[in-house]
């Protein structure tokens, strides 16, 4: 796998990682999993959306990134 399908599987990984999960690598991780089962509020819609833009942005490949989603 190269190209973009790389960096989709590799943004996709991060995302679905738990922060800490990975001994070597503490702050690696969007914390998605972190907000399955999480009240669907604004605020946690803001956290998780900022908590995710972050992680993104430590993939050196990533130079802008823009996270949307629904509750819907």
């Amino acid at each position: 796998v190269s190209g973009r399908d790389n960096l989709a599987r590799a943004l996709r990984r991060r995302a679905v990682t738990a922060p800490r999960t990975i001994t070597h690598r503490p702050s690696y991780g969007g914390g998605l999993p972190l907000f399955v089962e999480a009240l669907d509020s604004a605020p946690n819609r803001s956290e998780l959306a900022n908590r995710l833009r972050e992680s993104l942005f430590e993939d050196p490949r990533v130079g802008e990134a823009t996270v949307r989603g629904s509750s819907k």
